[in-house]
């Protein structure tokens, strides 16, 4: 039976640092990781928002990504 719900995650542009073959690995590891991280939230019974914001924190997390979240108030 397949979820009733889609994460989709994406690791930016890139640089030419990400073409190298030895780093390829890595970076599909980590966005595995990201994604399995804001599943788990969801298999869970967690909410959409969480689990977003897991996948997000462990993009922010490794130093392949440039991810960033601000939080602007008046």
């Amino acid at each position: 039976m397949s979820p009733d719900y889609n994460l989709v995650i994406h690791g930016g542009a890139g640089e030419v640092m990400m073409l190298n073959t030895e780093v390829i690995g890595v970076i599909e590891f980590s966005l595995q990781t990201a994604l399995t991280l804001g599943t788990q939230v969801l298999q869970q019974g967690g909410r959409s928002l969480d689990a977003v914001q897991r996948s997000v924190e462990a993009l922010e997390d490794c130093f392949l990504f440039n991810a960033d979240t601000q939080l602007h108030r008046k």
